[in-house]
């Protein structure tokens, strides 16, 4: 889009009406992008337990894991999981 509005309304509808989108040209090296994308798969590949242990009801952040099911959007559970980052804070 031609506009920083026009580029938001865009990035808005995509994910409303599909869920996601791939962001390009940000200059993150194809070796990092592939790494994250093979932790993440041998993240969540895990056992449900162990997944648990860092569980985001463990971090007054809510940092760590969230489970399928946890979640949901307009009443009806998200069929996902999740991990979130970040710092915990002082």
């Amino acid at each position: 889009p031609a506009t920083r509005a026009a580029c938001v309304a865009e990035l808005g509808r995509v994910c409303r009406e599909i869920g996601f989108f791939f962001a390009v040209g940000h200059g993150v090296k194809e070796e990092t992008l592939r790494g994250v994308v093979e932790a993440s798969r041998m993240f969540f590949g895990r056992p449900k337990a162990e997944k648990r242990a860092i569980d985001n009801t463990l971090s007054y952040a809510f940092r760590g894991y969230i489970g399928q099911g946890i979640e949901n959007t307009g009443g009806v559970p998200d069929e996902r999981e999740q991990i979130e980052f970040g710092s915990e804070g002082e």
